[in-house]
């Protein structure tokens, strides 16, 4: 069978949508096509985030089989850094189908053209960017090996480029996740280390990918105006850090876009138990008082997010019937109700409701209160853009 010329090459879990979906809109917005497919390896997607994602370009996903593939790694090194990592050794395999595969990370910026990675590893079809700091081999361990060398410069790993002239391809995927096993506590960065070491244990000729202009780190800034790609690689992403958001507005501008896509033609409609939209529980208490409290259920009904349950707290109080029947009127299986027996206080109650709570996400309102209908869309799309962020309000 005659291979197909080049695979890009990514792996995400499935919180990373939004980094790749940036990946891959600034990539279709700087290049013409020169690949022949996108390979996607995933965990646990749901069909409507692929489906989302093949509306910017088309990909192939793959549903990562993680049984026994990381038999052996630490605990500590998996609550560290995202399995997807150790996906990159998949691209030794593909070179059976491939003539060229090219591994990116996804926290990333494709500000300009990069087909010029095809012009890399042609000689002896492994091509790596070096780190440029001063870092060494044994830097990537918590302890010294004394069969490698780990004194030689650093590669880091966040982008590959390898051809199918590569001697012993074939081979270097088992070995790596044998490794991986192998060394796993003592593993700082584990698919890098592991990288490191294979480049050594089969004698492999490095064609070094210029990293200014295709990993370039964003405190490089004589660099990054021409790089046609931004690695922001460290502890600071583009999602995290609002100086990043400042230095690399076309970041947003796509995330943006992303929401966009998300957005567009969905149901905007009450529909609790749609899995495709994370559940968001919207938790009011109530005393006594009612005289806006219609107007306030009815702007959570009316929101344009399509997967919404109601937890109301009735504190006891001399109107605590009044107001049930009020949310019973509705006859909505979406508002749920709780009674206190006791007057338990603000607080309690709710915590009360938090403890009823199935959403992924917790929404909280006063009795008083009047949403606008896009409130809970834009702060989902927000939250799930930004995973490492735990609290979003308003102004």
């Amino acid at each position: 069978m005659k291979k197909k010329r080049v695979a890009l090459v990514f792996g995400i879990t499935s919180n990373y949508v939004f980094a790749l979906a940036n990946t891959l809109i600034g990539l279709t917005k700087h290049n013409r096509k020169f690949w022949d497919d996108i390979i996607v390896y995933y965990d646990f997607l749901d069909q409507n985030s692929i489906d989302k994602i093949n509306e910017i370009v088309e990909c192939k996903f793959i549903n990562f089989n993680k049984k026994g593939y990381l038999n052996g790694i630490s605990k500590e090194v998996l609550s560290k850094y995202s399995e997807a990592c150790f996906y990159r050794y998949e691209c030794f395999d593909l070179l059976k189908e491939y003539e060229t595969v090219i591994w990116n990370d996804v926290d990333i910026l494709i500000q300009n053209d990069i087909s010029g990675l095809l012009n890399y590893a042609s000689d002896f079809g492994f091509a790596i960017t070096e780190n440029t700091v001063g870092l060494y081999n044994e830097a990537n361990f918590n302890k010294l090996l004394l069969e490698y060398n780990m004194y030689v410069p650093l590669y880091n790993s966040g982008i590959l480029v390898l051809k199918d002239n590569l001697c012993n391809y074939e081979k270097m995927k088992e070995w790596c996740l044998k490794k991986t096993s192998e060394y796993s506590n003592i593993l700082r960065w584990p698919d890098q280390g592991i990288i490191n070491l294979l480049i050594q244990e089969f004698k492999i000729t490095v064609d070094k990918i210029d990293i200014n202009k295709y990993c370039c780190h964003p405190l490089q800034k004589e660099y990054i105006k021409s790089a046609s790609i931004i690695h922001a690689y460290g502890d600071d992403k583009f999602w995290t850090s609002d100086y990043l958001i400042k230095l690399f507005p076309e970041w947003e501008k796509n995330n943006l876009k992303w929401q966009g896509i998300l957005k567009a033609n969905s149901q905007l409609k009450s529909n609790v138990g749609n899995k495709d939209y994370p559940l968001v529980s919207c938790i009011l208490s109530t005393y006594n008082r009612y005289d806006y409290l219609k107007e306030s259920i009815d702007s959570i009904l009316n929101q344009t997010y399509p997967n919404i349950e109601i937890i109301v707290v009735l504190e006891k109080c001399e109107n605590q019937n009044k107001i049930e029947s009020i949310l019973k009127s509705y006859n909505n299986d979406s508002i749920i109700i709780i009674k206190n027996n006791k007057k338990l206080g603000f607080p309690e109650s709710l915590n009360r409701g938090i403890e009823m709570a199935k959403g992924k996400y917790i929404a909280r309102m006063d009795d008083d209160d009047i949403s606008l209908p896009e409130r809970f869309e834009k702060q989902v799309a927000f939250l799930e853009a930004h995973p490492t962020y735990g609290i979003c309000g308003t102004n």
